[in-house]
């Protein structure tokens, strides 16, 4: 009888047989598939590669993101710190001046450079949280000038600074040295001088010097007449500073004048008795000058007296004929073509200050006329005191610097304000009037100038 095989025979009897060949038939998308380029074929396995090698990169990528959620987690928790209120430092009067302030650059405000301890104190607030203070502000701080020093722009700048101090102290070493040489110089110089001026010394005289002097118009001091260079060392009492030099000695450095020359011939009792002179005509000369000067500032003093005399004599006088004094717009005192004996004029512009355009003295314009001076001068001193151009009343205008003469009888006023211009009002005899320079000869100027029949 035939013995059927066992399923583990037949598995290894598989296995030994060669594979099986499949023949397929060709279909459209094979036959289309089989005439690809060859150019085609590899751009299709380049596609397939790539979509290979995305699947794995995202494959890769999920636990990477679960890392990443895991640190935010870990962040949450490390800015969930508890912070002890209690053991922040706090603002208080103990702590120094240069702490509070800083305290103010840590908060970012503004305005207490001149404020004192108190003033800081009381613009921050007593016991509230010191910033500046925190061991959490100087770790910012020193991170902030780490920061500052890995910058490169900085660095750059920092560099340079240092480049630019090394060459100034490079140039001030080299300028140093150039002196200290040129002062060798000058002494090897001043050496050699004085070896060969040693011949001129040949005067002796040992009640003022104990070495040989010599005659000072005859030295050289570096090329320079010793005359311009010295000046005497003795000092007597007939010494002064215009006195010229006689003798020195050039290796003690030693000089002196004609006038101590003299002095030092005296006998003794000549001597104090030229002393005596000397200190009772110095005297005189100081009470002198001290007279003088107490001359000097009591008629400065009487200046200013009469000065504020005449202001309240003017005040007054102002006060007391200013409604007389005014003059209505069509009185006879205004026609100009029939002037009375004595005109007043008045002008107002700017002189030659270098800053306003300046094209000769300003025009001067008719104000009124009247047959007495006294008039004459009441309307001027009104027509400057109370209407000037500025509005400035009486007391005002008597504080202001102003230029006053009182010539054959007839007031000439003048004023400059600080940045304004020059108001002048004055009296002439009306046959002098037109031949004043830059006169106006018509209404149309006088209210080019602002004036209004106002301030008649």
């Amino acid at each position: 009888p035939e013995v059927s095989p066992s399923p583990e025979s037949l598995k290894q009897r598989a296995l030994k047989m060669p594979p099986k060949i499949v023949i397929k038939k060709k279909t459209k998308k094979t036959k289309r598939s089989s005439r690809m380029k060859p150019e085609k074929i590899e751009a299709s396995t380049k596609k397939a590669r790539r979509t290979t090698k995305k699947s794995g990169r995202a494959a890769k990528e999920k636990p990477v993101t679960q890392n990443k959620e895991a640190r935010r987690g870990k962040n949450k928790v490390q800015d969930s710190i508890v912070v002890d209120a209690s053991t922040l430092p706090r603002v208080n009067e103990s702590q120094t001046a240069a702490a509070l302030k800083e305290e103010f650059q840590a908060r970012g405000m503004k305005g207490y450079s001149r404020l004192s301890k108190e003033s800081l104190v009381r613009r921050l607030g007593e016991n509230t949280i010191l910033m500046s203070g925190t061991i959490a502000y100087k770790t910012l701080q020193k991170i902030k000038k780490i920061m500052e020093d890995e910058d490169p722009v900085k660095r750059a700048q920092k560099e340079k600074i240092i480049r630019e101090k090394q060459k100034a102290e490079i140039k001030r070493q080299e300028g140093e040295r150039y002196r200290e040489e040129c002062r060798r110089k000058e002494v090897q110089q001043r050496q050699i001088e004085i070896q060969d001026q040693r011949s001129l010394h040949s005067v002796n005289l040992p009640n003022i010097h104990k070495c040989l002097l010599a005659r000072a118009e005859a030295l050289k001091f570096m090329g320079v007449p010793r005359l311009f260079r010295s000046h005497c060392n003795v000092k007597s009492i007939m010494c002064s500073p215009r006195e010229e030099i006689s003798f020195s000695c050039e290796a003690c450095d030693f000089d002196i004048c004609k006038a101590c020359v003299y002095f030092s011939k005296l006998k003794p009792a000549e001597k104090r008795a030229k002393e005596t002179e000397i200190r009772d005509r110095k005297r005189r000369q100081e009470i002198a000058a001290k007279q003088e000067m107490q001359n000097r500032m009591e008629k400065r003093r009487k200046k200013i007296c009469r000065i504020e005399d005449e202001k309240k004599k003017i005040s007054k006088e102002i006060r007391e004929y200013s409604n007389m004094i005014k003059i209505p717009p069509k009185a006879p005192n205004r026609d100009k073509t029939k002037p009375l004996e004595f005109v007043v004029w008045f002008s107002d512009g700017y002189g030659n200050d270098g800053w306003h355009s300046y094209d000769g003295p300003p025009t001067k314009y008719f104000d009124s006329s009247f047959s007495s001076k006294s008039d004459a001068n009441k309307r001027a001193l009104y027509k400057f005191y109370k209407k000037n151009p500025w509005g400035l009343d009486v007391e005002e205008m008597l504080e202001q610097d102003t230029k006053c003469k009182f010539d054959h009888g007839l007031h000439y006023l003048q004023v400059t304000p600080d940045d304004s211009s020059t108001y002048t009002v004055g009296v002439v005899p009306a046959a002098a009037f037109k031949h004043l320079d830059n006169v106006g000869n018509s209404d149309d100027e006088l209210s080019e100038e602002g004036s209004s029949p106002g301030i008649w």
